[in-house]
């Protein structure tokens, strides 16, 4: 699983995949150009 910070609402986000288009599910800011942390299941 990737993981992303929100800077704008500071809310998590979780994919399985890293590429393409990552939108922010609370705010709906643009998530593509910060950086995802590897994370596992149980985080």
């Amino acid at each position: 699983m990737y993981k992303k910070e929100c800077p704008n609402c500071n809310g998590s986000s979780f994919s399985s995949c890293s590429k393409g288009k990552w939108i922010c599910p609370y705010c709906e800011e643009d998530l593509t150009e910060v950086e995802e942390v590897m994370t596992n299941d149980n985080d």
